[in-house]
């Protein structure tokens, strides 16, 4: 018995949230920094951006997925909403000043 030969994708679709990886994140007031990859809900879909920022990326936002309004695919980029918020600072000197704040 023969078997139909199935073609498989060889990369992910463009409208997948992996494809996005390295994409510029972007708002109306400016760029925000380059997205590194998402924290995933308990059922593995994104439910947050990780934003890396700065010199080397050494600086690090999380911004919910509802902050999300649009992707430019031909840009590179992914579109937040305007005033858009991150959840925590990330690198230690964020850490450090969210200390003295206190």
């Amino acid at each position: 018995m023969r078997l139909p030969f199935v073609s498989l994708p060889s990369a992910p679709p463009a409208d997948t949230a992996d494809a996005l990886v390295y994409y510029v994140v972007d708002t109306a007031e400016g760029p925000v920094g380059v997205l590194e990859g998402f924290e995933r809900d308990e059922r593995g879909r994104p439910a947050t951006l990780i934003v890396s920022q700065g010199w080397f990326g050494r600086r690090r936002l999380l911004v919910p997925i509802e902050q999300l309004v649009d992707v430019d695919h031909a840009r590179k980029r992914v579109i937040l909403a305007p005033g858009a918020a991150p959840i925590e600072p990330k690198g230690a000197l964020e850490r450090l000043l969210s200390l003295g704040a206190a």
